[in-house]
Formats: structure tokens, sequence, C-alpha cells
């Protein structure tokens, strides 16, 4: 009887030993396969790293040829724009030069701005000059009033009869530029406006009236529009 209850206890305790090796063996492998994705993982890591140090490597180099290139171009711009003192002063000397003879008084700045304006105004035909302001004229029979002027830009004059005690009034402008001839009539009848186009010239000639007919009475304005 106790030959049979130690080989019993003998078996128990070698499967008990066969079972705890196994599950060591487990343990292992998991530990093992877990422990050698936690170093690929740390290898992928590193590779990444090492890409982004090269990289970084690289712009450090690109900064670092800029930089000498910007240093180059500063040194020589330097040079080019480094002055001795005579001629620091030589310059210093055409500056005040220069300020001075470009310096206005107020008078002086006042009439150049009016200058400035008058030619503005002239481009865009906003200038005017009034001639004859509502002058009362009277003409005989067979004559016409006329007024005379010299014309420095090109434009246009406005004639106004405010009033006639001719029923046929006529507007009548002549004079000659650049070899052109001009003579235009326009009738107004016993008041009204006739516009005519001015090209500079010294003879133009600005004529009111029943240019055939009946003495008259006229008032009349006469604007030149540049």
């Amino acid at each position: 009887m106790t030959e049979v209850k130690e080989k019993g206890t003998g078996k128990t305790l070698i499967i008990v030993l066969v079972v705890l090796v196994a599950a060591l063996l487990v343990s292992n492998a998991y530990v093992y396969i877990s422990l050698q994705g936690q170093i690929t993982a740390l290898t992928n890591d590193k590779t990444s790293l090492q890409g982004q140090v090269n990289t970084l490597t690289t712009d450090k180099a690109s900064l670092q040829s800029q930089l000498t290139t910007l240093n180059n171009t500063h040194q020589t711009y330097v040079s080019a724009h480094t002055y001795t003192n005579s001629e620091y002063n030589a310059l210093n000397s055409a500056y005040q030069n220069y300020v001075a003879s470009h310096t206005y008084s107020d008078s002086e700045y006042n009439d150049l701005q009016d200058e400035w304006d008058l030619y503005y105004n002239i481009a865009l035909l906003n200038y005017y000059q009034t001639f004859v302001d509502r002058e009362t004229v009277y003409h005989a029979v067979g004559y016409y009033y006329h007024w005379t002027y010299e014309i420095y830009y090109a434009g246009y004059v406005v004639v106004t009869v405010h009033t006639s005690t001719e029923a046929d009034t006529c507007v009548q402008v002549v004079y000659s530029a650049y070899g052109v001839e001009f003579d235009q009539t326009i009738n107004v009848g016993g008041g009204g406006t006739a516009t005519f186009p001015l090209l500079p010239c010294d003879n133009v000639d600005i004529r009111v009236g029943n240019i055939f007919d009946d003495a008259a009475t006229y008032t009349v304005s006469i604007v030149v529009y540049y």
C-alpha cells in the first residue's frame, strides 16, 4: 500500500512541473512578442527622427549659405557707399545748395500754385475769361458792333445777346490761325446764345448786329472758355 501512494504522488509532481514549465514558456513568449513590438516601434521612431535630423541639417546648410551671401552683399554695399570726410562734406554742400535753390517763400509758392491751377483748368476746359459783361451797344444801319481779342489757348467763345431791339440779330466770329480762315455767323433772333470754336490767334473779331439791315441796340456778354 505504501508503494502505490508514492507512485501517485510522483506522477502528480511531474504534471505540476510540466504545467509550470508550459505556463512559463507561454509567459516568456508573450513578453518576447511584446518587447519585439516595442523594439520595432522604437526603430521606426529612430528612422523618422533621423529623417528630420537630415532635413534640419540641409536647412541649416541652406540658411548658412544665404547668410554668407547676405553678408557679402552687405560688405559690398558698405564698401561702395563709404565716403571720406571730404567726400561727405562735398555731398552735404551740394545737398544744402539744392535745398537753398529749391526753397520758395509763401508768396512764390502761392504764385506757382496759382499757375499750376491755371494750366490744369485750361487742360480740362475749366478756365474762362469774361471779356464783355452785359455791355449795351448800338450800331447804325449797315454797321455792326465788334470786339477784337488775342487768344492764347484753344477753346470756345460763348456770345450771349441778352436783349435786342432787332429781331434778326446775328453773331459773327472771324479769325485766321494756322493757315485757316474762320468765318461763321449764327442768328440769335431777338436774343439768345451763340457758341464758336477758337484756335490760338491774335486777331479774333467778334461781331454783333444785324449785319446788313436796320440799326439796333443790344445788351451783350462774351465769355471765352479754355
